[in-house]
Formats: C-alpha cells, structure tokens, sequence
C-alpha cells in the first residue's frame, strides 16, 4: 500500500490495521497448518502393540510413494486417521486432503460432488461446480466407504485412475490433475468383486497398496495407552481434572471385545468422564453391558484357578501314597468314589 501526502491520519491507521490483521491472519494460517500436520503424522497415533508398530512401519513406506492405496478395517478402527497421516507425511503435505465419505452422498448427486458441473448441466445447476477431485490437485483424496460406492460412479471412478483427467458433468473440456487417492472400507472387497457388487478391475486399481487395520480386540496392549490418552484429552477441553481409572476399569476394558473398537472405547470413556465427579473412573460410570462381561470372565477365571489347584492337591495327596486312591482320598478327607470322579475330571489315570 502506499498513501499520497499530505497523509491523513485516520487513512493511516487503517492501512496499518489492515496490514496488521493480514499478517496476523497470515501468521495463524502457518500455525493451524503445522498444528494440524502434528497432530496426523504417523507417529502421534497411538499404539505400541506389535500390530500398530507395524501400521507405523507400513505408513513410513507409503508415503514416500505416489501410488494408490486401499485401507482395510472394521468400522472404528482409525482408517481416516491413517488416510490422513500418510497425506500429512508425504510431500503433498501442503496441498488439501479432502474426505469424500462415499454411504452418506446420494448417487444421483455423487457424479456432480466427485467430477464438478457445468451450468445448465440438468435442472438446478444454476452456476459451474467444481468438483471435489478438482479440489484436492496435487493432494488427496480420501474415499472412506469405497465399497458403498454406485456401480456406475465405479466405472467413472476407474476412467480418472486411467486417464488422471476428468470432464465436469455437462462438459467437454478435459481437465489433467494430480490426486492421489487413498480409499478405505470395512467390507470384503474381494467378496463383492465376486458377487458383482465391485467393478474387478477397479478393485485392483485401488488395491496398489493395502494396509489392513487392526481390531481394537487384537491390540489389546494399546487399551490401556488409549484410555489414558482420551482421558488426557477430556482434561484439556473440559477443564475438569480426572486423574485415572480404577485397577478394575482397566481390567473391564481388557475382558470387552470391542465391537465398535477405538471410537467405542472413546464414546465410553468420554461418557464416564461426564458422569463422574471423582478424581477417577471407577465401574459404576461404565455401560453395565461391560462391567458384567468383565464379572463373568473373572469368575470364569476364578474357577478355572480353583480347579488347577484342586488337581495339584489330588496329584499332591496321590504321590504321597504311592497312587493308592483309597489312602490318596483319606488324605483329601473324600470318599474313593469322589476322588476317582475328580481324578476322571482332571485326565489323571490310575497307576
């Protein structure tokens, strides 16, 4: 900017206002950036297990790459977060990631969400659209639900992977762009090549790269590193002070299957949080469906641990006899027939 003499005051304090706000806004725009590249890159997910490690070491290989890459996991398992640290640890780290959540889109509207329109294209398309993969030029995109994804949009799909270049809906122009797509799904893909559902040959044009996520039930290791992370997390955006969880909190998340693995362990932890005005988590603030699974398998446990101690004491009191069963059951203070019924329970055959 540049002002004429004689300057006017007022003139001059807007000039610099607004030169400040524009660097300000500037400055913010660089922060969010970095915050939001730390917060994906691949070493801020959490996990230690032996399946994580070896996401991490999957993630670090990809993303040095420009190719295609499937995603495979149960619902809940963090596949948009693994989308997102691959982009963020790539070199189109600058450029936009862009979620194109393939169930929640209708298919009549998909074609135009994906590929853009020209006005006049069909009724309603009052101006030109520019389409999401547009959008995303020389970042990418992240198709979650790849597999819900309509049979026709499939082949259109599968023309951009070929031709890396799209016409907007209405259009004629060619436009080339440079996206990597990283897709995702919970269904068996290969099944729905099988039964028709899923084009083959884009199956194969997405499946360049799979990374297979683990259930939350198969990395139980990390249960207790997740609760304490959303536990921290809770803390900082509720401004509440929830030190930990009770020993038998803990224990109740390591005997729960975990249908809705990460994100259930998060809606549970969060709902304990709110509902708790104590310093820790103790059962009574978990799902009841939790903390009885947990009662059954400590009872199960219990008695399998009574049983392993009651065969040490019959194998104990029929050593001390010479396998005499008759002396073996005064020992035990139990009839001869007692004791063979127990020694038939536990495999031990008379000598």
């Amino acid at each position: 900017n540049y002002l004429t003499k004689p300057v006017n005051p007022d003139e001059l304090m807007t000039v610099i206002r607004e030169a400040i706000e524009k660097y300000e806004l500037k400055k913010e725009n660089i922060t969010l950036k970095t915050e939001l590249k730390q917060k994906y890159v691949f070493s801020s997910i959490i996990g230690k297990s032996t399946p994580m490690q070896e996401i991490f070491d999957t993630i670090r290989m990809v993303s040095k790459t420009q190719s295609n890459i499937l995603i495979i996991g149960e619902s809940g398992t963090g596949k948009e977060l693994v989308a997102r640290a691959i982009h963020y640890s790539s070199n189109r780290a600058e450029k936009p990631i862009i979620t194109i959540d393939c169930a929640s889109i209708p298919p009549e509207i998909m074609e135009s969400e994906l590929f853009g329109h020209e006005k006049g294209a069909f009724t309603g398309a009052h101006e030109r659209k520019t389409g999401l993969l547009e959008h995303a030029h020389e970042g990418t995109v992240f198709l979650d639900e790849i597999g819900e994804l309509d049979i026709n949009l499939q082949k259109k799909l599968l023309r951009f992977l070929q031709e890396r270049e799209i016409q907007r809906v209405g259009g004629s122009q060619k436009i080339k762009l440079n996206v990597r797509i990283v897709a995702a799904t919970n269904k068996n893909l290969e099944q729905e090549v099988r039964d028709k559902r899923f084009r083959e040959d884009l199956f194969y044009r997405l499946n360049v790269v799979t990374v297979t996520m683990p259930a939350l039930r198969e990395r139980k290791d990390d249960i207790p590193l997740l609760a304490n992370h959303f536990l921290e997390r809770l803390n900082q955006i509720e401004g509440k002070l929830i030190t930990g969880f009770d020993d038998s909190v803990i224990t109740a998340f390591l005997c729960y299957a975990w249908p809705g693995n990460v994100r259930e362990l998060e809606n549970v932890i969060e709902r304990a949080y709110v509902l708790c005005p104590n310093i820790t988590i103790s059962p009574k603030y978990l799902p009841e469906k939790i903390v009885h699974l947990a009662d059954e398998q400590r009872e199960s446990l219990d008695q399998m641990n009574l049983l392993d101690t009651e065969k040490k004491l019959i194998v104990k009191a029929l050593n001390g006899s010479d396998w005499n069963q008759s002396k073996a059951a005064e020992v035990l203070g139990i009839t001869r027939k007692q004791l063979r019924t127990k020694m038939q329970r536990h495999n031990l055959l008379p000598r």
